[in-house]
């Protein structure tokens, strides 16, 4: 093993600390290719080449230099993640290390085991998994219940099948829209068009002219030249049908020809036209038992039901709503140019005890309404306009229910649940990797979250 080569994923800053150059030893036993530096310019000159993945920085080396180094490291493009290694009882300098985005913060003396699983876990965490790099998650599809977990886990399994229908279960207002555009986002799809139809907002005829389009002449008000469907709209990405429970039969025979053959007709055309268009649906019915009554076609169940994800209504994954509050609240005051400061406690109180029968949605309105009745301050319960309920405590730990505390609460709480894995933390929050690491330096918060 050669500690100077060329191909080193990780680089030891040494200063004087003789405990810190035994580490040399259980990184060539693991197998690693290392560097090491021990002026600030070879630091720098090391930290931005390609092949540095991993800083182990002595934090004796870090206090000299009043961090600059670290900020200086972690600054810089595609940034190595940085484990600081201290020595017992030096954590006031391991937190202020943090703080400036170290990663890790190991104590020495150090066991080879206790080294090889930081390494592993910062190695992992440079490498985002899919769901990680998606776009920040809307109001709706953020949260860490148990409910919400399956959601997202999910959503990968969904958007890789990008051929495969894919139907979502849940009651109305519950974000089952937004399900379908993450899937659709997620996907091979995602450069091509959504779109989206409410199977319950037209009438039959209506619908089939909205779906495959019409030929001129077809019926008494068409267009002279015709016109093309949503299928036509769709071409090469994702067709989200809303509320299918609601299709007529007659219409549930032509999508089912869809899917088994990939072409339909125009209204008035007897002409088969070719589409690749994956389509993803939602209902709030038991299509199942409906299926069984006769009212929804059995085979088309069976072709829509590849996959199933089932959305949780609100009141079950009532541990999510204080972050979901202040996910809306933001979204509320930068779509209306307000300026509110959060909410008191009673008012978060009286959020988390509502039962929300109009889940997600009614959430939003329900914030969206008390903002605008404010001009500056935290929204209380006399904003909300919601009958008072037994409501649960929140935790004794949180008493600052500003934006940005809630904010930094839940993140600590998410980062602890997932060991310090950025990646997961990251899926479980609705954000990717360098929306996470901001906000955690933002914070002042560590990996760790302890």
């Amino acid at each position: 093993m050669n500690p100077t080569s060329n191909n080193a994923r990780i680089l030891l800053v040494e200063s004087s600390s003789q405990e810190l150059s035994l580490l040399r030893a259980p990184l060539e036993s693991g197998g690693h290719l290392f560097n090491v530096a021990t002026e600030d310019a070879d630091v720098l000159r090391a930290a931005a080449a390609a092949q540095i993945e991993v800083v182990l920085l002595d934090c004796e080396l870090a206090r000299a230099n009043g961090f600059e180094l670290l900020t200086e490291i972690v600054s810089t493009e595609g940034a190595p993640s940085v484990l600081v290694v201290a020595k017992s009882g030096d954590v006031a300098t391991a937190v202020e290390a943090m703080r400036r985005g170290a990663e890790h913060f190991l104590e020495l003396p150090l066991s080879s085991g206790e080294l090889e699983n930081a390494l592993q876990s910062a190695f992992r965490n440079r490498t985002p998994e899919p769901a990680a790099m998606a776009t920040e998650a809307p109001a709706g599809l953020i949260g860490h219940s148990p409910g919400m977990r399956r959601v997202l886990n999910q959503l990968d399994r969904a958007a890789s099948a990008s051929k495969v229908t894919t139907l979502i279960l849940g009651e109305s207002g519950t974000g089952k829209e937004l399900v379908a555009k993450a899937i659709h986002a997620l996907s091979d799809r995602a450069q091509a068009p959504f779109v989206a139809l409410n199977c319950a907002a037209l009438t039959e005829g209506l619908l089939e002219a909205e779906l495959f389009g019409y030929e001129g002449g077809a019926f008494t008000g068409a267009a002279p030249k015709g016109r093309d469907g949503l299928f036509a709209a769709a071409e090469g990405g994702t067709l989200f049908l809303d509320e299918i429970g609601e299709l007529a039969l007659s219409l549930q025979a032509k999508l089912l020809r869809v899917l088994q053959e990939g072409a339909y007709r125009r209204v008035g055309s007897s002409q088969d036209v070719q589409t690749n268009v994956r389509i993803l649906s939602s209902t709030n019915r038991d299509l199942e038992s409906c299926a069984s009554q006769g009212s929804f076609r059995e085979d088309l169940y069976y072709r829509l039901n590849v996959l199933s994800i089932q959305v949780p209504p609100l009141r079950e994954r009532a541990e999510d709503i204080p972050l979901l509050a202040v996910q809306v609240l933001a979204e509320v005051c930068a779509e209306h140019s307000k300026r509110i400061d959060g909410f008191t406690e009673s008012a978060m109180r009286r959020l988390t005890g509502h039962s929300w029968p109009g889940n997600v949605r009614e959430l939003r309105n329900t914030i969206e309404r008390s903002a605008l009745m404010l001009e500056s301050g935290r929204i209380q319960p006399k904003h909300l306009g919601l009958a008072r309920q037994i409501e649960p405590a929140l935790p004794s730990e949180v008493e600052d229910l500003s934006l940005s505390a809630m904010e930094k609460e839940h993140i600590r709480r998410v980062i602890r649940e997932t060991a310090g894995n950025r990646s997961q933390a990251a899926r479980l929050l609705g954000v990717n990797r360098t929306t996470l690491y901001n906000k955690l330096k933002r914070h002042g918060l560590s990996a760790s979250a302890s």
